[in-house]
Protein backbone atom coordinates (compact mmCIF):
# COMPACT_ATOMS: atom_id res chain seq x y z
CA UNK A 1 0.00 0.00 0.00
CA UNK A 2 1.25 3.44 -0.85
CA UNK A 3 2.36 5.68 2.04
CA UNK A 4 0.26 8.53 0.65
CA UNK A 5 -2.87 6.34 0.85
CA UNK A 6 -2.09 5.34 4.46
CA UNK A 7 -1.67 8.99 5.48
CA UNK A 8 -5.00 9.91 3.86
CA UNK A 9 -6.80 7.01 5.58
CA UNK A 10 -5.26 7.96 8.93
CA UNK A 11 -6.20 11.62 8.50
CA UNK A 12 -9.79 10.81 7.53
CA UNK A 13 -10.11 8.35 10.43
CA UNK A 14 -8.70 10.90 12.91
CA UNK A 15 -11.03 13.66 11.73
CA UNK A 16 -13.98 11.24 11.87
CA UNK A 17 -13.20 10.26 15.46
CA UNK A 18 -12.82 13.91 16.55
CA UNK A 19 -16.10 14.80 14.83
CA UNK A 20 -17.89 11.87 16.46
CA UNK A 21 -16.62 12.87 19.91
CA UNK A 22 -17.61 16.51 19.36
CA UNK A 23 -21.12 15.56 18.24
CA UNK A 24 -21.51 13.17 21.17
CA UNK A 25 -20.45 15.89 23.62
CA UNK A 26 -22.96 18.32 22.11
CA UNK A 27 -25.81 15.82 22.28
CA UNK A 28 -24.89 14.43 25.73
CA UNK A 29 -23.06 17.16 27.67
CA UNK A 30 -20.87 16.12 30.54
CA UNK A 31 -22.11 16.49 34.07
CA UNK A 32 -18.60 17.14 35.41
CA UNK A 33 -19.04 20.93 35.37
CA UNK A 34 -22.14 20.68 37.53
CA UNK A 35 -20.40 18.27 39.91
CA UNK A 36 -17.47 20.66 40.27
CA UNK A 37 -19.82 23.56 40.98
CA UNK A 38 -21.66 21.48 43.58
CA UNK A 39 -18.42 20.50 45.30
CA UNK A 40 -17.31 24.13 45.45
CA UNK A 41 -20.69 25.23 46.79
CA UNK A 42 -20.48 22.55 49.48
CA UNK A 43 -17.07 23.88 50.56
CA UNK A 44 -18.46 27.42 50.59
CA UNK A 45 -21.40 26.36 52.74
CA UNK A 46 -19.02 24.67 55.19
CA UNK A 47 -16.94 27.84 55.40
CA UNK A 48 -20.00 30.00 56.06
CA UNK A 49 -21.20 27.56 58.72
CA UNK A 50 -17.77 27.72 60.38
CA UNK A 51 -17.88 31.50 60.20
CA UNK A 52 -21.19 31.56 62.04
CA UNK A 53 -19.99 29.02 64.62
CA UNK A 54 -16.89 31.09 65.36
CA UNK A 55 -19.13 34.13 66.01
CA UNK A 56 -17.15 35.97 63.33
CA UNK A 57 -13.96 35.91 65.44
CA UNK A 58 -11.36 36.20 62.67
CA UNK A 59 -8.71 34.10 64.46
CA UNK A 60 -11.12 31.24 65.12
CA UNK A 61 -12.51 31.53 61.63
CA UNK A 62 -9.02 31.40 60.08
CA UNK A 63 -8.12 28.27 62.06
CA UNK A 64 -11.39 26.54 61.18
CA UNK A 65 -11.30 27.37 57.49
CA UNK A 66 -7.61 27.11 56.64
CA UNK A 67 -7.99 23.63 55.16
CA UNK A 68 -11.28 24.46 53.42
CA UNK A 69 -9.74 27.57 51.86
CA UNK A 70 -6.79 25.51 50.61
CA UNK A 71 -9.16 22.94 49.13
CA UNK A 72 -11.15 25.65 47.37
CA UNK A 73 -8.05 27.14 45.76
CA UNK A 74 -6.58 23.72 44.90
CA UNK A 75 -9.85 22.60 43.33
CA UNK A 76 -10.05 25.85 41.33
CA UNK A 77 -13.23 27.10 42.96
CA UNK A 78 -12.29 30.78 42.75
CA UNK A 79 -14.45 31.36 39.67
CA UNK A 80 -17.57 29.54 40.85
CA UNK A 81 -20.84 30.51 42.48
CA UNK A 82 -19.56 29.01 45.75
CA UNK A 83 -16.66 31.44 45.83
CA UNK A 84 -18.97 34.34 45.02
CA UNK A 85 -21.20 33.25 47.89
CA UNK A 86 -18.29 33.43 50.36
CA UNK A 87 -17.03 36.76 49.06
CA UNK A 88 -20.45 38.38 49.17
CA UNK A 89 -21.51 36.80 52.48
CA UNK A 90 -22.60 39.12 55.26
CA UNK A 91 -24.14 38.07 58.57
CA UNK A 92 -27.85 38.49 58.92
CA UNK A 93 -28.89 41.37 61.13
Amino acid sequence: MDLNKIVKIGLITGISIITLVAITNMLFPSNSINLHEQACMSLANQMIENMEESNFDTKKFAKMNDLLFSRMTNEQCTDTEGWKKIVSYSPED
